[in-house]
């Protein structure tokens, strides 16, 4: 029997037999891990935090075969606060689905890992608007998986000078797209609100989302929702989470 040492946050956890869970862990050194967390659902169990969501923490796993077993574990840092405020809870919860859908066993993300350790350190730490944190997590989580969304020029002529006169944002070709080019194309048409939130929080690294203010939360929304239609164009995954919330 294999002993293994991982950091790594959970994503999801689901009942297995009497007092077990079955944990999806997000590891930096590996990726994807399912393993099992004994006894946590007995009362005053010892690692029982260790099983929640939102935990990050070093984890030490026996593995047989393709089984893995948690033994032990020791908290780095803990985000369970982000579950004491709703608009953050679902927000947080949607940055794990989205983990969870495109992270897989063996394929380390380490990149992806530091940004929803980062996007979740705005929620818990901040005042930051977790919408905000949302849709700069977005943009940069698609980055990551392979599909950079073009922010700061046009993606279809990709002359950046056109921007000044507006512009919306086409699903085809992934990013914001100058008026002129959508005359010919289908494009959502993004309102000036919407332009000016999407542009500055493209612009603004994630550790600073929190130095920014907004106060029209429909805006906010219909970026969240054409941002995660984006996702589930490119990954024909649907982040559930949202579906309801918004």
């Amino acid at each position: 029997m294999e002993e293994i040492k991982t950091q790594a946050i959970v994503l999801g956890n689901y009942d297995y037999k009497d007092a077990d869970k079955r944990l999806i862990l997000f590891s930096l050194e590996t990726g994807l891990v399912n393993a099992v967390i004994k006894g946590v659902k007995k009362p005053k169990a010892k690692l029982a935090g260790f099983s929640q969501p939102f935990c990050f923490a070093e984890y030490i796993m026996a593995r047989k075969g393709d089984f893995n077993t948690i033994i032990n574990a020791s908290s780095i840092e803990s985000f369970f606060n982000v579950t004491s405020d709703f608009d953050k809870y679902i927000i947080g919860t949607s940055m794990l689905e989205f983990c969870k859908n495109v992270v897989k066993e063996n394929d380390p993300q380490p990149r992806l890992f530091v940004l929803l350790l980062k996007s979740l350190k705005q929620l818990e730490l901040t005042d930051a608007n977790a919408m905000a944190v949302l849709i700069r997590f977005l943009i940069d989580g698609l980055d990551e998986i392979g599909y950079k969304l073009s922010m700061d020029k046009c993606s279809c002529c990709e002359k950046d000078d056109k921007l000044i006169y507006g512009f919306n944002y086409s699903y085809d070709y992934g990013g914001i797209i100058c008026n002129i080019c959508s005359r010919n194309m289908q494009s959502y048409q993004l309102e000036k609100s919407e332009q000016g939130i999407i542009k500055n929080i493209a612009m603004t690294n994630i550790d600073d989302i929190y130095k920014l203010k907004f106060n029209n939360r429909e805006a906010l929304v219909n970026l969240i929702k054409l941002l995660s239609r984006q996702y589930r164009l490119y990954t024909s995954e649907e982040l559930k989470t949202l579906t309801q919330y918004l």
